[in-house]
């Protein structure tokens, strides 16, 4: 229990150092050079990333929920899925607490490739990442932690893949930095983990 309170100080620290760097500069270092490798290799069909995208708006968020509610359920009891529905409403709330301290510009289409219409207001944090990180960021870190048997393998390695596909979409629509998605998933599954000290371990 000491071990990972302190891990999850740690994460946090880390993730508020960077939100207060966010906060003072356009982007991080490397944020350009890799957006633009990510957008080089990305299909010119860009539908997939728009789907995405609003999948993390409502009323479509009910989805992921559904799918991150119904699997914890299935791994690690009532008290996993009762945590999946508290993920999603920390995330969110926790979205509306970072676009009030923090407001960093969007990415300038002289730097990297621009998909409009975009947002206004701060690109960070990520609602997306956040809301993506609420969801299958904490079935993932569940089923690695607290589940049993091979499915929290086959779970967990779905949920990462989902979570790399929505960086990539939010990167190559030109919506965020890189750093912007990861500092966004840091802060989601530090919800994880201390949602996770309410979940007993259990076998399968």
């Amino acid at each position: 229990m000491i071990r990972r309170l302190v891990w999850l100080l740690v994460l946090l620290a880390a993730a508020v150092a960077l939100t207060a760097v966010i906060g003072h500069v356009r982007y991080l270092p490397g944020d350009v050079e890799l957006a633009r490798a990510i957008q080089a290799v990305a299909p010119p069909d860009l539908r997939w990333a728009e789907w995405l995208t609003a999948a993390a708006r409502w009323p479509w968020l009910l989805a992921p929920l559904v799918v991150s509610v119904l699997l914890s359920l299935y791994l690690c009891g009532l008290r996993a899925a009762i945590g999946a529905v508290a993920s999603l409403g920390a995330v969110w709330f926790l979205d509306k607490v970072l676009r009030h301290l923090v407001f960093q510009q969007r990415p300038a289409g002289d730097l990297i490739h621009v998909v409009p219409p975009q947002a206004h207001g701060s690109a960070f944090p990520s609602t997306a990442a956040l809301i993506y990180a609420g969801t299958f960021g904490y079935l993932a870190v569940i089923a690695i932690l607290r589940a049993g048997g091979v499915t929290r393998w086959l779970v967990a390695a779905a949920c990462v893949a989902v979570l790399l596909l929505v960086a990539a979409a939010r990167i190559v629509l030109g919506a965020h930095w890189p750093s912007e998605i990861l500092v966004s998933y840091l802060y989601g599954f530090i919800v994880a983990g201390v949602l996770l000290m309410l979940v007993p371990r259990r076998r399968r």
